[in-house]
């Protein structure tokens, strides 16, 4: 999952792609692949920071 376009993404798509994360590919990837779970999280949080500086 490329969460590094969310700013790129209608707020439609946004929410679908962090939902998806957090729902799916996050608990998927805590027991797969450790440090690709923590870029994606770091990169879900980035866009918010983003996000709230927009405003």
């Amino acid at each position: 999952m490329n969460t590094e376009d969310l700013k790129n993404l209608n707020p439609t798509g946004i929410e679908r792609k962090i939902h998806d994360a957090e729902t799916f590919y996050i608990p998927m990837g805590r027991e797969i692949a450790l440090l690709m779970v923590k870029e994606l999280e770091e990169n879900i949080e980035n866009y918010r920071r983003f996000a709230v500086a927009q405003r």
